[in-house]
C-alpha cells in the first residue's frame, strides 16, 4: 500500500494512520475535506483540534479499518470487535467517541454507538446524563429511547440528580402520563422539587405554580397509559402461491377508528421444514421479548438467545443467553422478572427447572422446580404478582419469596380438564374452557407480615368457583388488564373479530363488542396476549 492510500491524523504529537479511502467513504466530513474543491484534499496530514483522549482517536481509525460484521438471519446487528470493549467498560470514552463521530459525520459509528449505549448502558444512574447528551447530539432515536428508559425507571433514579435537572425536564418527566411511579412517591417529589424552587424569578415562579397544578391532579382519569392490545400468534401466509409459516405481534387500538395489522413479524421460516416451534413472546411497556425454540422439532438446534425488540428504536437487542436448551415453556413477566417455567428440552425431555432473568442486569437465578413438567405450554396468567399457571392443577409461583405457594381447593383434577386460558382481574382468577366458557374463582391470600421489612409475603391461597363471575365468549383466549377491560381475537375465513369489553364488577360478567377485520391468511392461531404502550404517546403530557 502506498503513502497516499492512508492519511495521518495527528492529535498533539501522536500520529495515527488511517486508510484514506475508507475514511472518506465513512466520514462525511472527510469526504468534503478530500474533494477537490478544497485546498486540503492533496494533504495527507489532518490535525486534530478538539479534546479527545488518545485511546479514543485510535478506537475511531481502527473501527474505520474494520469490515463490517455480517448479519445472521433473524437476529438484530452484530457488533464490531473494536467497540465490544465499550460493552462493560470505560463509558466516559465512549461518550467521546460518540462526539467524535458526530464532529466527523460518521452516521454508521453514531448509530452503533448509540446501540450499544441502549442495550448496555441505560442504568438509573446514567439515564438523565445519556439523555442530556443525546439531545446535545442531536440523536433523535437515542433521546427518544433514554426517555422512555428514564419513565420506566424513574423510581430507581437517584433523587439528588432528578432534584437538580432542570425544572423544564423534571416537569417533562413527572407530568408524562406513562411514568412509571406510585402517587406517592410522585407527590413526594413534587414536594421535594418545591422546596428547591425558591427562585424569585417571573419563569421560577410559573415553574413553581405548573408544580402545584400538577400535585392537584395526579388522581385525574386522563393520567393513563394509551395502550395497544397485542396478539402473539402462529400463522401461515402465502406468497407466489406458496405457504409458509411465521409467527407475528398484531396489535389492535381502539380508536376511531378501531385498527388492527401486523406490529412486528418475530419469526418467518427461511427453509422449508424449519419452523422455530416452542418459542415465548411476551411484552410490556415499549418492549417485546422473545425467547427460546427449537428449530424443527427433534433437531435439538434451539434459539439460545433472549431478544428484545425495541418499539422506539424498532431494533432487536440481544439481552442473554440461555442456560438450558428450552422450548413450549411458560413465560411470565414480573417487574423486571422474565420468569422461564419447564417446557421441552433436548432430546424432548420435560424440563421442571425454573430461571429468573433479571433485565435489569442480565443475571440469571434458579427457582425450586415446577411441581408438575408439561409438553405442550400450559395456560399462564400474572394476579397480584403472583404467576399461576394452570397444567392438571392450578399452580402458583411467587417471584418476590422465589418460591411455590401452597394453593388449596375442595375440586378433584376434572376441575382443570380442558382448560384453555387463565385471565385475572384484582383477586378473581379466571378459567377459559374449549368453546369459550369463562368461570371466575376468587382467590384468598394467606400472607404473612416480614418483621424486618414490615412487607407481606404470600405463602399460600385459597381458591373457589363463584356462581356470578361467568360469561360467554367466541374467544378461547384473552386478556384482562386494568380498569376490568377485556380483550380477545379469533380468526376464521380470512376475517379477525377482536372482542373488547369490560367487565362488570358487579356481576362478574363481560360486557363488549366485536370489531371485524379483513386479514388474508391461510390460519392464524392466537398463542398468547399481553398489552404495550402506543409509542405514539411517548411524550404524551397532563396538563395541570
Amino acid at each position: 500500500m502506498t503513502d497516499t492510500a492512508r492519511i495521518t491524523l495527528i492529535l498533539g504529537d501522536i500520529r495515527f494512520h488511517v486508510d484514506k479511502k475508507r475514511i472518506i467513504e465513512r466520514s462525511r466530513y472527510f469526504e468534503s475535506l478530500f474533494n477537490h474543491n478544497f485546498s486540503d484534499s492533496k494533504d495527507n496530514e489532518q490535525a486534530v483540534n478538539y479534546k479527545v483522549a488518545p485511546s479514543v482517536l485510535q478506537d475511531f481509525c481502527d473501527w474505520i479499518e474494520e469490515d463490517p460484521p455480517r448479519v445472521r438471519p433473524n437476529e438484530s446487528h452484530q457488533i464490531k470487535i473494536s467497540l465490544q470493549k465499550f460493552l462493560s467498560d470505560s463509558f466516559d470514552y465512549l461518550k467521546q467517541l460518540l462526539e467524535l463521530s458526530i464532529i466527523y459525520t460518521v452516521e454508521d459509528l453514531s448509530l452503533e454507538l448509540s446501540d450499544i449505549i441502549i442495550q448496555h448502558w441505560l442504568k438509573p444512574e446514567l439515564l438523565l446524563d445519556i439523555w442530556k447528551l443525546s439531545r446535545e447530539l442531536s440523536l433523535s432515536t437515542l433521546i427518544d429511547v433514554t426517555y422512555s428508559a428514564c419513565l420506566e425507571r424513574f423510581m430507581e433514579i437517584p433523587i439528588d440528580e432528578l432534584l437538580i435537572i432542570s425544572s423544564i425536564d423534571f416537569l417533562q418527566l413527572v407530568r408524562n402520563v406513562n411514568v412509571k411511579s406510585s402517587i406517592d412517591y410522585l407527590t413526594y417529589m413534587i414536594n421535594e422539587r418545591l422546596k428547591k424552587e425558591t427562585s424569585c424569578v417571573e419563569g421560577d415562579i410559573q415553574m413553581k405554580l405548573q408544580l402545584i397544578k400538577l400535585a392537584e391532579t395526579l388522581h385525574s382519569p386522563e393520567r393513563k397509559q394509551s395502550l395497544m392490545h397485542c396478539f402473539f400468534a402462529e400463522t401461515v401466509k402465502s406468497e407466489n402461491n406458496e405457504d409458509y409459516n411465521t409467527r407475528v405481534v398484531y396489535a389492535y387500538q381502539q380508536k376511531v377508528p378501531a385498527k388492527f395489522g401486523e406490529l412486528i413479524e418475530i419469526w418467518r421460516m427461511e427453509e422449508p421444514g424449519k419452523d422455530l416451534a416452542g418459542m415465548g413472546v411476551v411484552g410490556r411497556g415499549f418492549s417485546i421479548y422473545k425467547i427460546g425454540g427449537e428449530i424443527r422439532l427433534g433437531s435439538c438446534k434451539f434459539n439460545m438467545n433472549v431478544w428484545r425488540y425495541c418499539l422506539i428504536s424498532k431494533k432487536w437487542y440481544y439481552l442473554a443467553r440461555l442456560r438450558k436448551a428450552r422450548r413450549h415453556m411458560a413465560v411470565a413477566l414480573v417487574e423486571n422478572k422474565l420468569i422461564l417455567i419447564g417446557g421441552v428440552g433436548r432430546y424432548r425431555l420435560k424440563l421442571s427447572s425454573v430461571e429468573i432473568l433479571n433485565l435489569n442486569t442480565g443475571l440469571w437465578i434458579n427457582a425450586p422446580d415446577i411441581p408438575e413438567t408439561f409438553t405442550d405450554v400450559p395456560p399462564a396468567c400474572v394476579i397480584n404478582g403472583i404467576v399461576a399457571l394452570c397444567v392438571s392443577n392450578i399452580y402458583m409461583f411467587n417471584p418476590s419469596s422465589n418460591s411455590w405457594i401452597k394453593v388449596d381447593h375442595p375440586f378433584d383434577s376434572s376441575e382443570f380438564c380442558g382448560v384453555k386460558c387463565l385471565a385475572s382481574y384484582k383477586n378473581t382468577l379466571y378459567l377459559g374452557k374449549e368453546g369459550g366458557s369463562f368461570v371466575g374463582y376468587d382467590v384468598t391470600w394467606d400472607a404473612k407480615k416480614s418483621q424486618s421489612q414490615g412487607t407481606l409475603t404470600i405463602r399460600g391461597a385459597h381458591i373457589m368457583r363463584s356462581e356470578q363471575k361467568q360469561f360467554q365468549s367466541p374467544c378461547e383466549k384473552i386478556l384482562i388488564g386494568e380498569e376490568a377491560r377485556a380483550i380477545g381475537i379469533v380468526y376464521a375465513f380470512e376475517r379477525v373479530t377482536v372482542e373488547c369489553g369490560w367487565l362488570n364488577e358487579a356481576t362478574g360478567r363481560l360486557d363488549s363488542r366485536m370489531h371485524n377485520f379483513t386479514l388474508p391468511l391461510t390460519s392464524l392461531v392466537p398463542v398468547n396476549c399481553f398489552n404495550l404502550i402506543d409509542p405514539s404517546t411517548l411524550y404524551k403530557q397532563i396538563l395541570p
